[in-house]
């Protein structure tokens, strides 16, 4: 898009008296408010808009631009709205650095998608890819199966054995990746089906740090922790079950962030307030998808939705030493929530908030009449040593 924005659709029904500037006309130029804008944090773009009508149709106008989801899927997609549309039926989500990418407005070159899929749908998506022209490529753990449906009959054969599947990741089942040939539309490109063996956010609240910790439904866009993410350029490592490869950590370096392996002391960031947490509180970003062609008006809203969590700090004894004097009492990140299951719940929720995990595990019990039938289980924040699979 290039060009000069009409004055009248820039300034709406604002009555200018006098004549234009040639500065406010050369600022109305829209490649040169984008050169201007794209480099403003999301808060920065947030009190240029309030600062006049002009201001806030300019940032309006430059935010349908720069936060087209469909533009942004085009890159994978030849048709974003029918992925949008999968997307809705099967409650996959986009999330790790693609997310971040667009929310951020930046692109990292060679970067993968990651969805992330319900253990149930694992089937419908991979065909789907197969559609459009996407193939199956086995890693390292999968070359000794035939095909897909070999490599997906193996990691249900792991799951029957241990819930949380081979994979050290809290929640995930299995990763599969289907890349494009390289001709045609996006020649090359690669995509990461992420199975999710119970709950999206689940996994989502065990990412490394939280400056990852941002997905997109087939309706929203969320950040977590968007004003240490994208304001103060800060985050928290919250990986307490493993070492973080050192290779994370100097990409997320150098892409610009300042990594706090405990809890920050100098930093007054609102986001690392200690509490109780919602997807869509006060203290996160949430970003409307337009939806026009990719459900009905009445869809249901996406499970992510309703996701509660809580940040909290734990000291960490792990390094013993025979003196207790000499403990390492350093407080660490933790997430902390709940996993609620139950055979009258379409999909798996994380609550924290006790009263209301009460009153849902009450409410079900009541349900089934039957204790026993509702299953609820309490979300470990990392897996301890014995957990992991041998």
């Amino acid at each position: 898009m290039s060009g000069t924005v009409s004055l009248a659709a820039l300034f709406g029904s604002l009555q200018l008296r006098g004549p234009v500037s040639p500065l406010l006309t050369l600022i109305c130029h829209v490649d040169i408010h984008q050169s201007i804008l794209d480099d403003c944090s999301p808060a920065t773009l947030l009190r240029i808009s309030w600062t006049c009508k002009c201001a806030h149709t300019a940032i309006r106008d430059y935010m349908g631009r720069a936060f087209d989801i469909n533009r942004h899927l085009s890159a994978w997609f030849p048709d974003p709205i029918a992925f949008r549309a999968l997307q809705a039926r099967t409650t996959m989500l986009i999330s790790g650095s693609n997310a971040l990418q667009y929310l951020n407005r930046w692109f990292y070159p060679g970067s993968d998608l990651d969805v992330y899929v319900p253990l149930r749908h694992i089937h419908e998506v991979a065909g789907w890819l197969n559609n459009i022209g996407y193939v199956f490529t086995p890693h390292n753990g999968q070359l000794e199966a035939d095909d897909f449906a070999e490599a997906v009959g193996d990691m249900e054969e792991s799951l029957a054995h241990r819930a949380v599947g081979i994979y050290r990741m809290r929640g995930v089942a299995g990763v599969f990746n289907f890349v494009k040939p390289a001709e045609g539309d996006n020649a090359g490109k690669k995509i990461q089906l992420i199975v999710v063996s119970r709950a999206a956010a689940e996994v989502i609240l065990n990412f490394h740090s939280t400056c990852v910790m941002n997905v997109i439904s087939y309706s929203h866009a969320y950040s977590l922790f968007p004003h240490a993410t994208f304001e103060s350029r800060e985050a928290l490592l919250c990986r307490e079950d493993e070492a973080i490869p050192p290779e994370v950590l100097v990409k997320y370096t150098t892409r610009g962030w300042k990594l706090f392996p405990t809890r920050p002391e100098r930093t007054m960031d609102p986001s690392f307030v200690p509490g109780s947490r919602w997807i869509d509180d006060r203290l996160s970003w949430v970003l409307p998808l337009p939806t026009v062609g990719v459900v009905p008006a009445d869809f249901p809203p996406d499970p992510i939705a309703q996701t509660n969590w809580q940040l909290e700090y734990r000291f960490d004894t792990r390094d013993v030493t025979p003196d207790p004097l000499q403990y390492d009492f350093t407080e660490r990140a933790v997430m902390r929530y709940s996993l609620i299951k139950s055979p009258f719940l379409k999909h798996i929720y994380t609550l924290t908030d006790e009263l209301l995990v009460l009153a849902v595990s009450g409410a079900m019990e009541g349900v089934s009449s039957a204790w026993t039938k509702t299953k609820i289980r309490l979300g470990r924040p990392w897996l301890r040593n014995e957990d992991m699979p041998k």
